[in-house]
């Protein structure tokens, strides 16, 4: 049975944090009638137009979690609100706007930016400088892993294109920063020099470049031995 599109575009991120819950399944889901045998559902007792009560149906065969969604990440931001409290909820939101702008300014000489202006906590080049030798966004993203990086956002927002959407978050310390500086400054001249290097990576994992488009367009979401 093929997946609704509904079904197909649930986000799944593997970390949470005051500017990621947003995309962590935590958040409330509209389906249509035809994706309803992927959803657990919640049926409604009505008595004369009053409700009178909620039964959860339970999982059956589908293919999300609960239906009150990821809880564990909803628990884990408040636990994070409440730890920080008002004032630190403020400090970590400036020290996460800081540290974009500290990464947007010192890497901006190699990549294109196609907003030079100040940003909030995240910054987005282009990468139509590397484009011009064969490289996108997804190829530097794969070599920072030879780097040791977890790799940015790639093409999004979509209003830029080849986006590279950088998220230093609050609490990444200037010398992991410089290091992530360091090692996009050597990627950017690698496409210039070597542009194989980079559009061959990663080097260094047991498996390199795998069918991202067969993947998205066939998934497989159940393990069968």
């Amino acid at each position: 049975m093929a997946l609704p599109k509904e079904v197909r575009q649930i986000p799944i991120r593997h970390r949470c944090g005051p500017v990621t819950l947003w995309a962590s399944m935590a958040q409330p889901r509209g389906p249509r009638s035809r994706s309803f045998p992927f959803f657990p559902l919640l049926t409604w007792l009505a008595a004369d137009l009053a409700v009178a009560g909620t039964i959860l149906l339970g999982l059956r065969d589908t293919l999300t979690h609960d239906f009150y969604g990821n809880f564990g990440m909803a628990v884990r931001a408040l636990a994070y609100i409440q730890a920080n409290g008002f004032e630190g909820l403020r400090q970590t939101t400036q020290d996460a706007v800081l540290n974009a702008n500290y990464m947007m300014r010192q890497i901006k000489d190699r990549f294109e930016l196609p907003h030079d202006r100040p940003c909030m906590h995240e910054c987005v080049f282009s990468d139509q400088r590397q484009a011009a030798h064969g490289v996108r966004t997804g190829d530097i993203a794969k070599r920072l892993i030879d780097y040791g990086f977890q790799h940015y956002t790639t093409s999004f927002p979509l209003i830029v294109p080849g986006a590279l959407m950088i998220e230093p978050t609050e609490s990444a310390s200037k010398e992991e920063m410089d290091s992530f500086i360091e090692a996009l400054g050597s990627i950017a001249r690698e496409a210039e020099e070597d542009p194989q290097l980079v559009l061959k990576a990663p080097h260094g994992t047991r498996v390199s470049r795998l069918d991202e488009a067969a993947a998205a367009r066939h998934p497989i979401l159940r393990w069968e031995p």
